[in-house]
């Protein structure tokens, strides 16, 4: 176990861990995501989106457009 105590961080060295809960995904058909923030690295990696998946997500943007579209239409009238 890695035990760091303030000194140790006080001498300005990096400590970078990794953690993973099973080997990455090595196909290339999986979309990636990572993220970098504060010193630590997440990755996403999910399957290709289906032709149905792009189909929903298609829909609920129209649905949510729609409903912009129409509280801006309300409040521009009053």
């Amino acid at each position: 176990m890695n035990k760091i105590t303030y000194d140790e961080l006080s001498s300005n060295k990096i400590v970078e861990k990794a953690i993973s809960a099973r080997k990455p995904m090595t196909d290339k058909m999986y979309d990636t995501i990572k993220i970098k923030r504060n010193g630590m690295q997440i990755n996403f990696e999910f399957p290709p989106k289906s032709a149905r998946d792009q189909l929903i997500e298609q829909e609920v943007k129209d649905i949510i457009s729609g409903e912009l579209k129409e509280k801006s239409r309300k409040i521009y009238i009053s």
